[in-house]
């Protein structure tokens, strides 16, 4: 292993991707341009090998100013591999890798003595001499417009159903349109088949021609939740450029609408109608199952973290909860010894994040306190197509589909004793 060093980079030392201000992904066989700049001091680019797989970083630069060093890490250790460059005037280095372990690794640039350019990077399979790189394609810019191109037909989307679909290089951009419901929220998600990213999606008021949101390549897909209203929504999937094609989900559904109010609801709103009383995506009751319409617990998630939420009215017993048969409470127990399971407060909280997102999950809607998170690829359950909750003797409770980004849970009566 070779180290640099220099004023303002440490022997080796990586950024850890908590304080990187940018990460990214990068196939092997692509290149990309980017910039170490004061706001971005440490630009990192994600990609995933065989083990015993041998890579080569290309990185050039125009600059005088700026001598860039890259990093070479092994993502969640962030233990760094190799490391290369670091020397004055140098405006092209070639670093050649052997990764031992099959699995997901990242790629690092820095500038010695705080310095700050723009560079191009790629990362190749094999051992590859130093050329000038070709040059790097950006991903498309999505411009919103209500027409369709040429040769694209929009596609209307119905509630409670998914369609299959694909962006390329060939088919570069996939449309789809839907109307909001006058008494019911939507949520329009988008799930990729890719575990390093996947294609970039907007939401568009088309009447308007207003980009409403939008999910970048560095995500493995998202949703977004739109208000009841009469609207009609515009969503446009296009290709990331990426080397194979972007193959992904789109799911429309009804989704569950939370807040102070149904946690404490007024007496006049304490009956449910029949409607508020279907939890979507659970199974049918066990016997000892609450009283029809109740939510007690709320789970949301996006493809960083994954909260459970107690959003009824008094303290749950969460010890004897699983996630697809397998993810329970033994994790938050290891991690915070002192935390009560089996009286978690009403507002409270328990997250889930994937080793790349270490730091503090944010607080979501309707949790007040976050009492424990557990950091872990061990514990990334939610990337399918759907997951199981169980309740110990209440077996199978939910079922729930992934690309709703949440679900609502009725937890038996033995829940609310401390069972």
């Amino acid at each position: 292993m070779r180290w640099i060093c220099g004023v303002g980079v440490l022997c080796g030392l990586i950024v850890g991707l908590a304080g990187a201000q940018s990460v990214d992904i990068i196939a092997i066989g692509e290149t990309r341009t980017g910039a170490v700049t004061a706001e971005n001091l440490a630009p990192s680019y994600f990609f995933e090998v065989a083990a015993g797989q041998v890579i080569t970083v290309h990185l050039t630069t125009t600059e005088t100013t700026f001598t860039p060093v890259i990093l070479v890490a092994a993502n969640g250790s962030n233990t760094v591999i190799e490391t290369g460059g670091g020397l004055p005037n140098q405006q092209a280095t070639r670093l050649v890798v052997t990764l031992p372990e099959a699995g997901q690794y990242f790629v690092q640039i820095q500038g010695i003595d705080g310095s700050t350019g723009a560079f191009t990077l790629s990362v190749l399979a094999g051992d590859v001499p130093l050329q000038p790189p070709p040059t790097a394609t950006p991903p498309p810019t999505i411009t919103p417009d209500a027409a369709a191109p040429a040769g694209i037909t929009d596609t209307t989307l119905t509630v409670g159903a998914s369609v299959a679909g694909q962006v390329s290089a060939a088919v570069p951009s996939q449309r789809y349109t839907f109307q909001a419901q006058p008494d019911a929220a939507l949520a329009v998600g988008v799930t990729s088949s890719s575990l390093v990213g996947g294609p970039i999606v907007t939401l568009v008021d088309p009447a308007t021609n207003t980009v409403v949101g939008s999910i970048s390549r560095q995500m493995l897909g998202g949703s977004f939740t739109v208000p009841p209203g009469s609207l009609t929504y515009l969503i446009e999937v296009a290709f990331s450029g990426s080397t194979p094609p972007d193959e992904y989900v789109v799911t429309l559904v009804q989704t569950v609408q939370t807040g102070v109010a149904s946690r404490f609801p007024s007496p006049e709103s304490e009956q449910p109608t029949a409607e508020a009383a279907t939890v979507p995506t659970s199974t049918p009751p066990p016997a000892d199952a609450p009283e029809s319409g109740r939510l007690d617990v709320l789970l949301r998630w996006d493809n960083t973290t994954f909260h459970v939420i107690n959003v009824s009215e008094g303290p749950l017993n969460l010890l004897p909860l699983r996630f697809d048969g397998r993810v329970g409470s033994e994790f938050w127990a290891q991690g915070f010894p002192s935390l009560n399971l089996r009286a978690i407060e009403p507002g409270t909280c328990l997250a889930f994040r994937p080793l790349a997102y270490p730091g503090r999950p944010r607080l979501p809607v309707d949790c007040d306190d976050l009492a424990a998170w557990w950091s872990s690829d061990t514990v990334y359950f939610w990337r399918g197509a759907s997951f199981t909750v169980s309740y110990r003797e209440a077996g199978q409770i939910a079922v729930c589909e992934t690309t709703r980004s949440e679900c609502g849970l009725q937890l038996p009566e033995s829940a609310r004793s401390g069972g």
